[in-house]
C-alpha cells in the first residue's frame, strides 16, 4: 500500500462525506442563494483536508483503542 493510499484510509472519507453533504446546504442558506463555485470548491477541499487530518491524527494517537 502506498503512502497516499494509507493516508486516505486513515482519513476515513466515509465519515468526512457526512460533513461535506451538510456543508453545501448551509452555504446556500448563509448566502441566501447559490454561492460561487470557487468558494464551494475551496470550502469542500479545505473541509475534507481538515476533517481528514483530524481523523488521521485520532487514529494514530488512539491506535491502542481502535
Amino acid at each position: 500500500m502506498t503512502l497516499v493510499r494509507a493516508y486516505i484510509a486513515l482519513m476515513k472519507l466515509r465519515v468526512v462525506e457526512l460533513l461535506l453533504i451538510s456543508t453545501i446546504p448551509a452555504m446556500i442558506l448563509a448566502e441566501k442563494g447559490v454561492p460561487s463555485l470557487g468558494l464551494v470548491i475551496a470550502t469542500l477541499v479545505g473541509g475534507t483536508l481538515a476533517a481528514g487530518s483530524a481523523n488521521a491524527f485520532n487514529m494514530v494517537l488512539e491506535s491502542d483503542l481502535d
